[in-house]
């Protein structure tokens, strides 16, 4: 009874001590939101796969809800900006799309245990509802992000259409293009700068070295040659301010690609340790360690994988 008593009394004073603590705090003055000399009446944006809501290798219902666009244009509504329409996918699009050139039988993917190890696993079934044509009104849309898209196939009509025999085919802009196989999307975004456009964002060019990048730089021809990528940023961006000459913008810059998860690896020791650190965690570490030896000794019987088991310290 004693020692309830004791802790009640350290609990209480721990509470006190906390409350004190919160009243002496000065939360930070926060100023209300300001547009400044921006009209974000109506925005307009172009941009590639992250700009349309493209994640876990599929576009799908809550990506595209989730839209860097969408996002941006929730907070520029608490400072007069306008409506914000995107190409919606249909509600039973959850899934999404995976692979396009295989009838969209595969969704997005999610991590998923595979033979004891996690492995990023397609969602079944996908939704072909991801590549239907847009149903709403397309001379209303604010996003003209489209995954896969480059600096240079944004300003060409095939980019639309037709599927057949035409290397820069892109179904995600097929489904919404103004005029499948003529329009163009820097062209359907222009004609939406001058329909009362007051703002876009442009951000392109992230895939004009991505698919190099990642090919581990071995062919040239999948990089955007830094003649045709000026030409195509002051095309586009020159339509935009054509169609709106009083309109303002942001011009996005390409992130280096070796910021990306894809470049990186956690990297040996990167919490520098002494000796007596070091001793101190692997004398901690000693029973857990045994765990994972006894486990790894009985895998068979467990029906833990080789590689589940060689990824655990007791197995190395």
């Amino acid at each position: 009874m004693i020692m309830r008593n004791k802790i009640k009394i350290a609990t209480l004073l721990a509470v006190i001590g906390l409350v004190t603590a919160c009243e002496q705090y000065e939360l930070p003055v926060i100023g209300e939101p300001s547009q400044g000399d921006a009209d974000f009446s109506k925005l307009i944006v172009v941009g590639n796969s992250v700009g349309a809501g493209y994640m876990n290798g599929a576009l799908y219902v809550a990506g595209q809800n989730n839209s860097y666009p969408a996002l941006i244009a929730a907070k520029m509504a608490e400072t007069g900006g306008g409506s914000f329409n995107q190409p919606s996918l249909a509600s039973t699009a959850e899934n999404g799309c995976f692979n396009p050139s295989g009838g969209c039988t595969l969704g997005r993917l999610y991590l998923k245990l595979v033979n004891g190890s996690p492995a990023p696993t397609p969602k079944v079934p996908g939704n072909l509802e991801a590549l239907a044509p847009y149903a709403g009104d397309k001379a209303a849309l604010n996003n003209f992000c489209v995954p896969g898209l480059t600096i240079q196939t944004a300003l060409l009509p095939q980019t639309g259409g037709p599927a057949a025999s035409n290397p820069f085919f892109n179904p995600y802009y097929a489904r919404f293009a103004s005029n499948p196989g003529t329009s163009t999307v820097i062209g359907d975004a222009a004609a939406a700068m001058a329909s009362g456009g007051t703002f876009f964002l442009y951000s392109l060019g992230s895939n004009d070295v991505l698919g190099y990048a990642t090919g581990g730089a071995s062919n040239p021809a999948l990089l955007t040659s830094e003649a045709a990528f000026s030409a195509a940023l002051t095309a586009g961006v020159n339509a935009l301010l054509t169609a709106n000459p009083n309109a303002n913008g942001a011009i996005a810059n390409i992130p280096d690609v070796t910021d990306l998860p894809f470049f990186n690896t956690v990297p040996f020791a990167p919490i520098p340790l002494s000796a007596a650190q070091v001793t101190a965690l692997n004398t901690n570490f000693a029973g857990y360690n045994g765990i994972l030896a006894a486990l790894i000794a009985n895998k068979a019987a467990l029906q833990i994988s080789d590689a589940l088991a060689q990824s655990w310290p007791a197995g190395q």
